[in-house]
Order: C-alpha cells, then sequence, then structure tokens
C-alpha cells in the first residue's frame, strides 16, 4: 500500500523548461509511482490550464496558488527594514492563501512525511502538526556565487539592497536547514557549503537526472544546416547573462582570428537587454524553442562558458547525454565530476577555452571521441530513474 507524501511545491513544473522544473518534474512523475501525492503549489497564472493537465495524473491530490506578481522597487527596498526574512523568492510567496489551501489539505490527512520542493517555500513549515518528518530540497545550496550575483547589480541602492537580501537569504536558509529532517543538494560542493553555513544539518547528496532514453543521440535529423557553437539557458538570469557575454566579448575574438566563420547560437527562455545587444551575423538568438533535441543534434560542440554558477548546470547534463563535445570552465562542471580530456574540455582563461573550441571544430573524431564518453558518464551518474528510485529511499529512511 502507498503511503501518504505532501508535496509543498514553489512552482507546479509544466512545462518544465530549466533545470529547477525539470528536477520537480522528475520527482512528481517518479515518485507516483511509489507514494499517494498530495500537492500544494503555485503555478503560473498564464500556464495554470495546461500545468494541471499536465501534472495532474501523477497527484492523488492537488491544489494550486496562482503565482503572485513581484512587489514593486520601493516595497522590495522597505522589505530590507520591515522584514526578517529575505525577498528573494521568499517574501511574494508566503501568502494567505496558500496557507490556507495547506492548511485545508492537511484537515483531509496526516501525511507520513512532507516534501518541500524550493528552499523559499520553507516557512510553511510552520503549517504541519508536529511529528511529520520533513525533507527539503535545496536546489541551489547558498554559496559565494550568491554574493557574487549581488555585486552585479548596477546603481549602489541596488546592490545594497541584493547584498543586505542576500544575508538574509543565508540567514533564512540556515534556519530551515536546521529544522528539516533532511536537506538534499545536488553536489557535494554543496553539501560542504550547507554543513558550513548549519553544521547540524543532516544532508544528502540528490543530482537532478536525466531522461537518458528521451536524451539520447540518433533520433533526429536535426535542423536545415550545422551549428558551430551552442549554449542554452535562460538569459535573464545573471549567471547566464554573465556566460554569454563572457563568450561572446572575451572568448569568440579569439575564434574568429582563426575561423572568421564560426557562428555561435543561443538558444533561451527569455534574453535580457545585455545579450540581445550581442546579436550580429555571427551570433545568432533563438528564442522559446520548444523541443532543443534537434538543435543539439545539429550542433559541432556545445559551450559552458560559465564564470559562477548555483547549483548544477542541467543543460550541461542534457547535452551530454545528447552524445555533444563539451567545452565549459570549471565552475561550469561544479558538481559535474568530469574528466578533462576524457568527458570534456575543461578551459578557464578565454584564450585557452577558444583554442579548445577551435581545436574541437576541427576535429569530427575528437568530438565523436568525447561526446561517446560524456553520454556513458551520464548514464552512469545521472540516469534520472535511479535517482528517483534514491529519492524514495531517502524519504522512507526518514520515516519513524
Amino acid at each position: 500500500m502507498k503511503r501518504d507524501l505532501l508535496v509543498v511545491c514553489a512552482k507546479l513544473p509544466a512545462p518544465p523548461y530549466n533545470g529547477l522544473t525539470v528536477r520537480y518534474a522528475q520527482f512528481l512523475q517518479g515518485l507516483s509511482e511509489r507514494w499517494r501525492l498530495w500537492v500544494v503549489a503555485f503555478v503560473e497564472p498564464e500556464r495554470r490550464a495546461s500545468a494541471i493537465q499536465a501534472m495532474a495524473p501523477f497527484c492523488h491530490h492537488l491544489e494550486v496558488v496562482d503565482q503572485p506578481p513581484e512587489w514593486s522597487r520601493w516595497r522590495r527596498y522597505l522589505s530590507l527594514v520591515t522584514h526578517r526574512a529575505p525577498y528573494h523568492n521568499v517574501l511574494p510567496r508566503y501568502i494567505p492563501e496558500f496557507r490556507e489551501r495547506l492548511r485545508s489539505t492537511l484537515r483531509m490527512l496526516k501525511p507520513d512525511a512532507a516534501l518541500f520542493l524550493y528552499i523559499p517555500m520553507a516557512d510553511y513549515r510552520y503549517e504541519l502538526p508536529e511529528g511529520i518528518p520533513k525533507v527539503m530540497d535545496h536546489p541551489d545550496a547558498f554559496s559565494p556565487a550568491l554574493f557574487h550575483a549581488a555585486r552585479q547589480s548596477k546603481g549602489w541602492y541596488r546592490r545594497l539592497f541584493a547584498l543586505v537580501d542576500t544575508w538574509k537569504f543565508r540567514e533564512f536558509q540556515r534556519k530551515a536547514a536546521r529544522d528539516f529532517d533532511l536537506n538534499l543538494v545536488v553536489a557535494e560542493n554543496d553539501r560542504r557549503l550547507l554543513h558550513n553555513l548549519c553544521p547540524s544539518a543532516r544532508t544528502a547528496v540528490l543530482p537532478t537526472g536525466v531522461d537518458v532514453e528521451q536524451y539520447a543521440p540518433g533520433q533526429f535529423n536535426g535542423i536545415p544546416g550545422e551549428i558551430d557553437l551552442l549554449l542554452t539557458g535562460i538569459f535573464t538570469y545573471a549567471p547566464n547573462i554573465d556566460a554569454a557575454e563572457f563568450l561572446c566579448r572575451d572568448v569568440m575574438p579569439f575564434v574568429w582570428r582563426k575561423r572568421p566563420s564560426t557562428t555561435v547560437t543561443l538558444i533561451g527562455w527569455q534574453f535580457d537587454e545585455k545579450v540581445k545587444t550581442l546579436s550580429s551575423e555571427r551570433v545568432r538568438l533563438l528564442e522559446k524553442v520548444p523541443d532543443l533535441r534537434p538543435y543539439h543534434e545539429a550542433a559541432k560542440v556545445f559551450v559552458a562558458p560559465y564564470r559562477f554558477v548555483f547549483g548544477i548546470r542541467y543543460k550541461i547534463l542534457e547535452a551530454m547525454a545528447m552524445g555533444k563535445a563539451v567545452v565549459g570552465t570549471s565552475a561550469a562542471f561544479t558538481g559535474i565530476p568530469v574528466q578533462d580530456g576524457v568527458h570534456a574540455l575543461v578551459r578557464d582563461d578565454p584564450e585557452g577555452f577558444a583554442e579548445a573550441m577551435v581545436t574541437l571544430l576541427n576535429d569530427a573524431a575528437l568530438r565523436r571521441s568525447l561526446g561517446k564518453a560524456a553520454r556513458e558518464f551520464i548514464a552512469e551518474h545521472y540516469d534520472q530513474q535511479k535517482i528517483v528510485a534514491r529519492l524514495s529511499g531517502l524519504l522512507e529512511g526518514v520515516l519513524p
């Protein structure tokens, strides 16, 4: 007989368009085979109907609340002194309607365990009766990268707000980690960071998985023509914006000196204005592509020029599963223990990064060798079926 699992979710993960929503879609779909899921989740209003239709089959009971709008700028700034909790992802989500939906669900059952999907939902733990084991997922455990992103803010007042709010988020996460029976992180490095933040927290590493059957080479004819260099992501997100600028402004000039015709393709869900300015005859921007796999199939090299990251770069896992040769920085492979020269090429300086890309563009045999090893690595360590089975085991491990 299935046990009852309460899931408190920051966003109903449909469509799964980034690493976070992919992770949570995998969790709900996989856990539904082993648990009865009672899900209370925020949903993007414009995707409400389609998201419910996609995820309802996996839920025994589903309650959704429209994701509230962002606060005004001055209300955000005032929150520095009016609230102890951080604004970022937390305050807008703590609303009476969600609390009432959660309470009404709890009036129907006493769950065997509760799974909180994403740190900003942590304050809803106070709504649960005593004695229910609680597990929190930290897909991007606090790291110095948060302060790095805050320091990138333009204008002293924005920078001050971001730095103070980041410090508040750090304290919010520390207290939450202490109160949960188990804290999930995506990589060993995140486990160390969370331990430094809260030594008493019980943690387990659970990476985001990849559907290795869905993401497999040779299933698509690709798109008309070839793509030299491919980078994907949500380009309104600070690490992705920085990666795109680093690639196009710092790295590509070295490439174009040797291969003037080389092109870059950026595919994203959205593009920040700073990224839009990178568009040119040799830098193509494609928005909201429904399926990335044909573009992976057509690409010669996938690039990951990240200088700071949060958690694991899921897009790298997808590309490796598709058998792509990848060039990335050491930051890009945080939490992904690849061997340089075996599973990918790892370079940090602009000229070295460019040289690695040129080498791969000119050597099809090396691309095939790296791509084959990359796919084998993903199948062994990041198969989503194995990861969801481990998650179910971890949940069973916190039961009394």
